[in-house]
């Protein structure tokens, strides 16, 4: 089964993001910070299909985060989730490594388009 790792300090907002990949037979593995994400990558060894990712995050921020997974499991994509709209930051999350910004807030059609895109 595919697995998809969601790193959002919002448990509200990843427990739904989880709720609707379960409806769709996706495994979703939750962490509330870019530490406890890498600890669960550690874990399962990499073994994660697509990662969503705040921008913000509490400690090592969404940007950090991603060039650490880009550089130990370069094969994963990472799809940032942000708010901010400003071209800089997303630019920055490119050149990290980052497949895709998801800009919120937004529709899970758009949530499930990418994801069936990834996996």
């Amino acid at each position: 089964m595919e697995k998809v790792l969601i790193i959002e300090d919002d448990p509200d907002f990843s427990k739904s993001l989880e709720l609707v990949l379960g409806l769709h037979d996706l495994t979703a593995v939750r962490a509330p910070s870019a530490e406890e994400a890498l600890a669960q990558l550690e874990k399962r060894d990499g073994n994660i299909d697509l990662v969503f990712m705040d921008i913000k995050l509490p400690g090592m921020n969404g940007i950090e985060c991603l060039q650490e997974i880009h550089s130990r499991w370069s094969a994963i994509p990472c799809v940032i989730m942000t708010g901010f709209r400003d071209n800089e930051r997303h630019e920055r999350a490119r050149s990290a490594g980052a497949a895709e910004i998801l800009l919120k807030p937004f529709r899970m059609e758009q949530f499930l388009s990418l994801v069936k895109a990834y996996i």
